[in-house]
């Protein structure tokens, strides 16, 4: 709100200067005459840029700034989570509960797996992966070979998979096991919501955010405030332009002599501004 109403303030005495009858521009150089209330505006919308370009720099730094420290606030608050004793007993409990599950599984499919027919039914398929993988390696490998070998090795392996799931659902020690995973599993699906409450509620991120918030508006209106400024700044130069035309800005002229002063070479004198 303040360089808004700073802007306006600023812009306000353009705005009737450029109201005035056209009868030429009559705006002189903006470091000159600045006695006169309409060079002392044009000349202090130029120095703004310098400000407004320093303020609008400090606000992108503060945003990056505020939004750094809450990244690392929430990252400390996660990882300080993830390293608690509760988390880590509660994630080494569901590691082993499925280790048990698969266990438990292995155990009971113990007897197909062994069997002759099944370590042949095994073989078969290792063959036709190996058939599959050079099929894929020709240049223009046949679709309709690639699905026959993929239907040979669904037919061959599918009868020991309908055994192994009688098998695994009869198994009363296969059911504890996935009970207990599902249990754990639970008890850490629990605790990370838990933990996203927590988070929600903490003040001190809540304060982070605010204060990100704030200092990224801040950035959004000082850069904004920038860019009209440069553009009101352009807009008086262009002006002004006629006016300046035998202004010269270095020290002592481009040839010499004093500022203000275009001489030699057939420029005669310029126009004191």
């Amino acid at each position: 709100m303040k360089l808004a109403v700073l802007g306006l303030n600023l812009l306000l005495p353009l705005t009737l200067v450029a109201a005035e009858p056209t009868s030429g521009p009559v705006v002189s150089s903006p470091y000159w005459n600045q006695g006169e209330a309409r060079d002392k505006a044009v000349a202090d919308v130029i120095k703004e840029v310098p400000v407004a370009a320093a303020n609008a720099t400090a606000a992108r730094y503060a945003y990056y700034q505020s939004n750094n420290q809450l990244n690392r606030a929430s990252n400390k608050i996660r990882d300080d989570f993830y390293a608690s004793k509760e988390y880590v007993d509660a994630s080494n409990e569901v590691k082993q509960a499925y280790a048990d599950y698969n266990a438990a599984r292995e155990k009971a499919v113990a007897s197909v797996h062994g069997g002759d027919k099944y370590q042949a039914a095994v073989y078969f398929r290792d063959k036709l992966n190996e058939q599959i993988l050079d099929e894929h390696s020709l240049k223009e490998p046949s679709l309709d070979k690639l699905m026959a070998i993929a239907e040979l090795k669904t037919q061959a392996i599918a009868p020991f998979r309908q055994e192994e799931s009688k098998l695994m659902a009869d198994s009363k020690e296969v059911a504890d096991a996935k009970q207990k995973l599902l249990k754990a599993n639970d008890k850490l699906t629990q605790l990370e919501k838990s933990f996203k409450v927590k988070v929600r509620d903490n003040p001190e991120l809540a304060d982070l955010i605010q204060k990100r918030s704030d200092s990224r508006i801040e950035f959004l209106v000082s850069s904004a405030y920038l860019r009209e400024v440069r553009e009101a700044r352009n807009i008086i130069l262009k002006y002004s332009e006629p006016q300046r035309s035998n202004y010269s800005p270095y020290p002592y002229g481009i040839y010499g002599g004093f500022p203000g002063y275009n001489y030699g070479f057939g420029h005669g004198y310029g126009i004191y501004r």
